[in-house]
């Protein structure tokens, strides 16, 4: 659904927020790019679809992911959350990365614990932050590939709840020739 909305058409910012009337409400001056447009041309319909602009802005985020620019891509995504609240690209794209943050830094907390009790509160904290609304925005098909994805976590979880998950094994020299 379209409406008439106040856009500036130097930067296309829509946040009133940041935008302001001068000479008695003859202009829209734009604190974002600085530009001054006539009231009466700063109406335009907008569209509240916006999806072609979210999916350009994933597409950025996921190849800043691929290339491991994690905290990037994380403020795309982020970006795309701001524009499309229900986009289970994104909120999977930021599980994604925050994930593979914990991972490289040995799911530590703030306070420099670890092990599997820690892990397991940290993917929980994950899970239900950005991998549940992911879920919860795709269709069956997608969801299904996200909860396949997060299955090894989840049954992680619940083995450290049900206390069998035990801490590995550190391999003696020996071990390698017995």
């Amino acid at each position: 659904m379209a409406k008439d909305r106040l856009i500036c058409k130097q930067c296309a910012n829509t946040d009133m927020n940041k935008m302001n009337f001068t000479e008695g409400g003859k202009y829209l001056y734009c604190n974002v790019c600085h530009s001054k447009t006539p009231l009466y041309d700063a109406f335009v319909v907008y569209k509240e679809d916006v999806t072609d602009r979210v999916e350009g802005i994933i597409t950025m985020a996921q190849h800043m992911m691929d290339s491991g620019d994690y905290e990037h891509a994380i403020k795309k995504f982020k970006n795309a959350l701001e524009l499309a609240q229900d986009s289970h690209a994104a909120w999977w794209g930021i599980f994604v990365c925050e994930r593979a943050f914990a991972a490289y830094y040995g799911f530590e907390d703030q306070y420099g614990n670890s092990g599997p009790i820690v892990k397991a509160n940290i993917l929980i904290d994950l899970i239900q932050q950005y991998a549940n609304p992911a879920i919860e925005y795709a269709g069956p098909d997608i969801a299904a590939l996200y909860q396949e994805a997060i299955a090894d976590d989840l049954q992680f979880i619940a083995n450290v709840a049900n206390g069998t998950t035990q801490p590995p094994k550190k391999k003696r020299f020996l071990d390698r020739f017995f």
